[in-house]
């Protein structure tokens, strides 16, 4: 039998949860306006196919904004920032143990070795 206290405990922490979800999600687009400009039909336009593609490749969707903001601070677009942050995604997601902020750093990491 499942007590109440248990419950109350339970729809407690999902709050939480969800709460830090969001908080992380700003926290994430306000890096990314802080390194690009762009419109906001842009930057809602980049949400909505970002998380896209996070489900797509099974990562966060503030992990995939996030790794955008790397390649956004290295000169790329907007767009080519986001195929680069699919990719990086892409890299994780084969890659065991490694998350997506790593395969970001070591994409950036080949770029500038590389001068691409």
């Amino acid at each position: 039998m499942v007590s109440v206290a248990y419950l109350l405990r339970k729809g407690f922490s999902e709050i939480k949860e969800g709460i830090n979800t969001i908080v992380g999600l700003d926290d994430a687009m306000i890096e990314l306006k802080k390194v690009t400009t762009e419109t906001s039909d842009n930057y809602n336009d980049l949400y909505n196919s970002i998380n896209k593609v996070a489900k797509e490749l099974g990562t966060t969707t503030e992990e995939a904004i996030n790794s955008v903001s790397s390649f956004s601070q290295m000169g790329y677009s907007l767009k080519e920032a986001k195929e680069l942050a699919r990719n990086a995604s892409i890299l994780a997601t084969i890659s065991p143990e490694m998350t997506v902020e790593q395969s970001t750093d070591a994409m950036v990491s080949i770029i500038k070795a590389y001068g691409i």
